[in-house]
């Protein structure tokens, strides 16, 4: 990290994943999840002081306090490489509130702070305040005491935590390893830093019993009613140039590169537009997700007075298992299946297939590249998730309007042999009974096919159930939230478009100030100037008058993708699961370990993509030749993609999700030298390479 100034000593501050406020400022702020009284905390295992220091600290503490701090709880997230540890749910002493009942809290600080050398702190509003904290347990107090954070995304959601990043020299101050070696990161359990926090009764996440201090990390404290927290971010450590984050290093050092005020900036518009970052950009997605869709609301029974909690409707409420078909090769559900039997498992992956030119395509001089804006991020909006656990039905009625997975045979479905097949991830034509996601058996009905599905795993709303005659599971409680009652039974809704209107209006803005959507006049770009914006972005001295909301970009679509990603993420811990390969991993622990929903938005996409191909086949006769997920590659007679679009129901040039711009130009001969390496030419348009050294994108 970059700064101007010699190192004084400062103060250190706690980041985390999961956002839960901060009651110091506002005694009566709410958090508004429940718990059963008399719950019990799992124990963990908070080390004894091991210093002399941090010994006289825990005992003036216990002398003040007449009680040392409680241990935190395990983590239900452990053993992933790029998710922070959690902390669980609500915990013993947490009252809700009603919302109409919560009193606002400010923010007046603003959503994070940098701490630089010289014991200040760089907020979010351009402002410098004095930071004396001189450990890291005087800073995360002083954040705490301080008006950090954010206004919660939903009425029923949570505040967000405060953020605080160190910066190199106020890591060495707050007496902090510079640089962790190893590839966790994390501090020693009998670190003294975490010996002095413990005794002031602050807690971390765990990870296997013990407290995971690395470079994100939640440190919170309980109070009276609920907690308050801090994020830290370690910069030295990693955070924000990991982790899908786009802050650059240095080269040689591989040791961030920033300064502080580019940090702020950077931190400033992305917290703006999109929320305060709390661990990777996958956590920070999914975390958002979790935000504009809270489980629960706190209500106030008028007979008793106690405050209750009620589930939302829309919301992921408990982790459910999928559909065996849906299940992930690693799964317990998937022991013993056979992984490339399509009628066992459910393939509905992005497209990736290429053929060879006709002898008319050949006599074109140029392939051009469209790009898809990005592709997955367009089919989330509006898209039908299930929220509840799946029903298996014997030779059901096809319903395009229900999510799930059908056991359905396209293989007579008519297509264009120079068209990819829209049905396989690998355009081949089906042979028999295989797994499909609803989008995908729907563009079959499209096309002519009478859907007579053998079995279906479903996910109806309570009306389709009745309609289809499925009786509901068995009841489901959350015991953390018993007054809630069962989980709903049934559920399916748009689950990821607010996650999708807040991201888009993220991205739209920001695509803006860089000058690739309107003109300063705010007149729409047309589609050559658009693309020629596009191009633009490439130029060396436009990037170096417009690094931040170039980052901020980057890590906006990071964010798109390693949320989606997330949905079905695998175990991390191969080496210590001592139970076998089908053992269970702690993501499955999650209401969001989804790969239904990762299932939707890819047959989405690829059921819009086909459609967008056929339509373009009718208007002009143009056929692709080849596709790598986002990159759709033809035969051209001009270097240029603009013939190709702006046709009824085919591809649109413009910045948002789902149009198209120019990936790239290469000659048909470039192509057919591709070609003859067996090698996917889309996956190369961009940089043209022809060498048998492949690497695909």
């Amino acid at each position: 990290m970059a700064e101007a100034a010699p190192a004084t000593p400062v103060a250190s501050g706690g980041d985390g994943v999961a956002s839960e406020e901060s009651e110091t400022q506002q005694p009566d702020t709410v958090l508004d999840e429940t718990r059963a009284e008399g719950a019990q905390r799992r124990p963990g295992s908070w080390p004894v002081a091991v210093t002399e220091a941090a010994a006289a600290t825990a005992l003036a503490c216990q002398e003040a306090t007449g009680a040392a701090g409680s241990p935190a709880q395990d983590d239900p997230a452990a053993g992933q490489d790029d998710t922070p540890a959690h902390d669980g749910g609500p915990v013993a002493d947490e009252e809700p509130v009603p919302d109409e009942e919560r009193s606002g809290k400010g923010f007046d600080y603003g959503p994070f702070a940098v701490i630089d050398g010289r014991r200040r702190a760089h907020l979010a509003s351009g402002k410098v305040i004095p930071c004396p904290a001189t450990s890291v347990r005087e800073l995360v107090t002083w954040a705490a005491d301080r008006p950090f954070g954010t206004p919660r995304l939903h009425p029923s959601g949570k505040d967000g935590d405060p953020l605080i990043v160190l910066t190199a020299d106020a890591v060495r101050a707050l007496g902090l390893p510079d640089r962790e070696d190893g590839e966790e990161r994390a501090l020693p359990v009998d670190h003294p830093v975490i010996a002095d926090l413990a005794a002031h009764g602050w807690e971390m996440p765990q990870r296997g019993n013990k407290p995971w201090f690395s470079a994100w990390v939640r440190i919170f404290q309980r109070v009276q009613r609920g907690r308050r927290s801090v994020q830290l971010a370690i910069l030295p450590w990693g955070a924000l140039t990991t982790g899908g984050w786009p802050l650059p290093v240095d080269p040689d050092t591989r040791r961030p590169a920033s300064t502080v005020p580019d940090v702020v900036r950077f931190l400033s518009i992305y917290s703006d537009r999109v929320m305060t970052p709390v661990s990777s950009t996958a956590v920070t997605g999914q975390e958002l997700m979790s935000a504009l869709r809270p489980a629960t609301r706190a209500w106030r029974d008028e007979g008793s007075g106690k405050v209750r909690s009620k589930w939302l409707e829309g919301a992921l409420h408990l982790p459910v298992d999928p559909a065996p078909a849906e299940a992930t090769r690693d799964h317990p559900l998937a022991a013993g299946r056979d992984e490339k039997d399509p009628a066992q498992v459910l393939q509905e992956e992005a497209l990736k297939w290429w053929r060879m030119p006709t002898e008319e395509e050949r006599q074109l001089p140029f392939v051009v590249g469209l790009d898809t804006m990005l592709a997955f991020f367009a089919a989330c909006n509006a898209t039908p998730m299930g929220t509840c656990a799946p029903y298996e039905v014997q030779q059901p009625a096809f319903d395009k309007k229900v999510p799930g997975s059908w056991l359905e045979d396209l293989s007579g479905v008519p297509t264009d042999p120079l068209l990819p097949s829209p049905f396989t991830p690998d355009g081949s034509r089906p042979t028999g009974w295989a797994w499909y996601e609803t989008h995908t058996i729907a563009l079959a009905a499209e096309l002519g096919h009478t859907p007579r599905p053998m079995r279906g795993y479903l996910r109806p709303s309570e009306k389709q159930a009745r309609a289809m005659g499925i009786a509901p599971h068995p009841d489901r409680y959350d015991d953390r939230r018993p007054d809630a009652g069962p989980v709903p039974p049934f559920g399916q809704v748009p689950y990821l478009k607010p996650w999708y209107e807040h991201l888009n209006a993220a991205y739209m803005e920001t695509m803006t100030c860089l000058g690739a959507v309107t003109h300063p006049d705010g007149t729409p770009l047309t589609p050559p100037e658009f693309l020629q914006a596009m191009a633009r972005m490439q130029e060396p001295t436009f990037r170096a008058e417009h690094p931040t909301d170039l980052l901020v970009l980057k890590a906006i679509k990071q964010t798109i993708k390693g949320a989606i990603g997330k949905y079905r993420q695998g175990p991390q811990d191969y080496g210590r699961r001592a139970e076998g390969t089908n053992a269970r991993w702690k993501a499955l622990d999650r209401p969001d370990w989804r790969p239904d929903h990762r299932a939707a938005i890819l047959a989405r996409y690829r059921a819009v993509m086909n459609r967008k191909l056929i339509a373009t086949a009718k208007a002009i006769g143009a056929r692709p030749l080849a596709v790598n997920t986002d990159c759709i590659v033809f035969a051209s007679p001009v270097p240029d993609i603009l013939w190709l679009t702006g046709h009824k129901s085919g591809f649109t040039v413009g910045p948002n999700p789902g149009r198209v711009k120019l990936e790239g130009v290469q000659s048909m001969d470039w192509y057919l030298q591709v070609a003859e390496l067996n090698k996917n030419p889309a996956s190369r348009i961009k940089d043209g390479r022809t060498d048998a050294a492949w690497e695909g994108k």
